[in-house]
């Protein structure tokens, strides 16, 4: 309690011009504080936004990975699927047949299926074929990719055509994959 009657003697020893400098100055004081008081809550609110912001950036980012992963996975499981189902199946097979039915044997030139099949480092082993054709018309080029793709087994890695007069001649790499053989 004697700090408060020391504060109330100073006050009223203080003349008129004194005290209003006095209140001035704390009230200054007050709102220079208040003021700061403020700067430093929003610079920290700032901050905190920024941060907030960069982590649901994370977030999605690492969302979008999930989802590959997920979607990754869900394509392996289903190539795994669609090789175990057919253990046995040749590209050179299918090639063949391919081009029996489509009446191509007489415009197709050489056939390589390189040995040994490519190890892809993945627990699957990559076979190719390439073929290479002469004579060829649109149709029958539509025909044999067509005829190619619907195989879910086989994709095309490569096609090249060159046209030769009003016909063309294509080249064409075809791969599967199977299953590697562990050692």
């Amino acid at each position: 309690m004697m700090i408060f009657q020391n504060i109330k003697d100073f006050v009223s020893d203080l003349d008129k011009k004194q005290l209003y400098q006095l209140t001035a100055g704390l009230v200054g004081g007050v709102i220079v504080c208040a003021g700061l008081i403020i700067f430093w809550h929003n610079s920290a609110m700032g901050s905190l936004q920024n941060k907030l912001v960069q982590v649901n950036k994370t977030r999605k980012d690492a969302q979008v990975l999930i989802d590959d992963y997920k979607r990754v996975t869900k394509q392996q499981e289903d190539v795994k699927d669609l090789i175990s189902k057919d253990a046995s199946f040749k590209i050179r097979d299918f090639f063949n047949l391919t081009i029996k039915d489509l009446n191509l044997t007489a415009n197709l030139g050489r056939v390589d299926v390189p040995e040994p099949p490519q190890d892809l480092g993945n627990g699957y082993n990559e076979i190719k074929l390439t073929a290479s054709f002469t004579g060829l018309n649109m149709k029958d080029v539509c025909d044999l990719l067509e005829n190619i793709e619907r195989e879910r087994r086989v994709f095309i890695k490569i096609l090249s055509m060159t046209k030769d007069g009003q016909l063309l001649d294509v080249t064409l790499e075809i791969a599967t994959l199977q299953l590697a053989k562990s050692s």
